[in-house]
């Protein structure tokens, strides 16, 4: 079986039909499993505690690693614009705690449905000036804006893995993240991890690191990427490669 993430609950809670129960006794019908991360395979374990349970990341492509990183004058959001889950909401206070002058520009990349929310409030505050809404962005442009911002914020509430921070990391970026499952797992240990969803935290982390001077951003940047080889395409596919033949071999 290959795990994401468990839905079944909000599904339950939709829909009002017993997603749950399947999901519980799905679990118990698997004796071997390949999980995104190590909270995963926990959950596996406290479910089927039988489970022989293998963590295999997501792989970030080639590319990534190949960018040669500059430090700009922004930070970089990359992802959905989704308030909620993506904790948007968090960034954005965070953001405007901080005063004017030592205010870092946000870039916030990607689309979705709740984007005219999110001018709407931009707009209520007067943080227009603060924020620029790229939109969705194509590989070219999502090359440049690793390459150039000074790092990445990425304030999800809600994760199954967090994949722009693995892509931020080869790209030779740090970034700042909740300390919470999954995204201070993925994460490289030299990130920022403020308690979770506490904005007051985070806004203090963004000033931190802004004030850096770039040298220092730089050597963050590259210890991330040595730390980001791991979801090198290469090795994931020789791990599961590895853990597939193992199952044949125990077969």
């Amino acid at each position: 079986a290959s795990v994401q993430w468990f839905f079944a609950h909000e599904y339950t809670r939709k829909l009002k039909l017993p997603f749950h129960w399947g999901q519980s006794m799905g679990v118990r019908w698997y004796d071997r499993f390949v999980v995104l991360t190590e909270d995963m395979a926990q959950t596996i374990a406290r479910l089927n505690p039988q489970a022989d349970c293998r963590v295999l990341p997501n792989g970030v492509a080639d590319d990534f690693y190949d960018i040669e990183p500059a430090i700009g004058d922004f930070i970089l959001y990359l992802g959905r614009i989704e308030i909620h889950a993506k904790g948007l909401d968090l960034l954005l206070q965070a953001l405007a705690a901080i005063p004017a002058a030592q205010r870092p520009r946000l870039k916030l990349a990607g689309s979705g449905p709740e984007q005219p929310q999110l001018e709407a409030w931009l707009a209520q505050t007067g943080m227009r000036d603060s924020v620029d809404l790229l939109g969705h962005v194509d590989a070219v442009q999502r090359a440049a804006l690793l390459r150039n911002c000074r790092f990445m914020v990425m304030p999800s509430r809600i994760e199954t893995f967090g994949m722009t921070i693995a892509e931020a990391h080869a790209a030779g970026k740090g970034a700042i993240v909740w300390d919470t499952a999954p995204m201070n797992e993925v994460a490289a240990p030299n990130s920022l991890m403020p308690q979770a969803f506490d904005v007051a935290a985070l806004s203090h982390a963004i000033t931190t690191w802004h004030q850096l001077p770039d040298e220092a951003l730089l050597q963050i940047g590259d210890q991330a990427r040595q730390w980001a080889r791991r979801y090198n395409w290469d090795a994931v596919a020789a791990a599961q490669e590895a853990f597939y033949l193992e199952a044949c071999e125990r077969r």
